[in-house]
């Protein structure tokens, strides 16, 4: 995924040598540095079986980690459901779902390792963009609370989220 960070890098810095002026006199004050969908520091989520978000690199990832783990037939989830299930429904999120297994805990724990990886390291590359302005970075984190209630928590779980232990 360097390629993508690059990418981002590369467009911060044309943003600043492009408002430089702007920069300068102080007319743009903020700059809301987007980590995810809708600005948010998530994964896209919703619905749960959505959610799971890994490409081809990623699914690499997880098989490598999982394989130095000692578990090299540990597969991604499968069982999350469909659209419209709601997560007492499915395998995964349902009372002694998936999720609190060995095999769910590594998954959950890689997956958010990953957000909370990519939420230092976009929010570094802004930092170096924009070196010497005189703007405030931000960035937001996500509200994402729907079945905060079910034990599973799944749609904070799908998001990236994950508060266990």
């Amino acid at each position: 995924m360097l390629f993508a960070r690059q990418i981002y890098s590369d467009y911060m810095k044309s943003f600043r040598k492009t408002m430089s002026d702007f920069l300068e006199e102080g007319l743009i004050t903020d700059i809301e540095v987007g980590l995810g969908p809708a600005g948010e520091m998530r994964y896209p989520s919703y619905p749960e079986t959505q959610g799971w978000c890994y490409d081809k690199y990623l699914q690499a990832d997880f098989k490598a980690a999982a394989t130095k783990a000692g578990h090299p037939e540990w597969e991604l989830p499968d069982d999350a459901g469909e659209y419209n299930d709601t997560p007492d429904t499915t395998q995964f999120f349902g009372a002694n779902g998936t999720y609190l297994t060995e095999k769910g805990k590594f998954f959950l724990t890689w997956y958010s390792n990953k957000l909370i990886k990519h939420g230092d390291q976009i929010p570094d590359l802004a930092n170096q963009a924009f070196l010497g302005c005189k703007v405030k970075l931000a960035a937001k984190v996500s509200g994402i609370h729907w079945w905060y209630k079910d034990d599973s928590h799944a749609a904070e779980l799908t998001s990236g989220y994950y508060n266990f232990e």
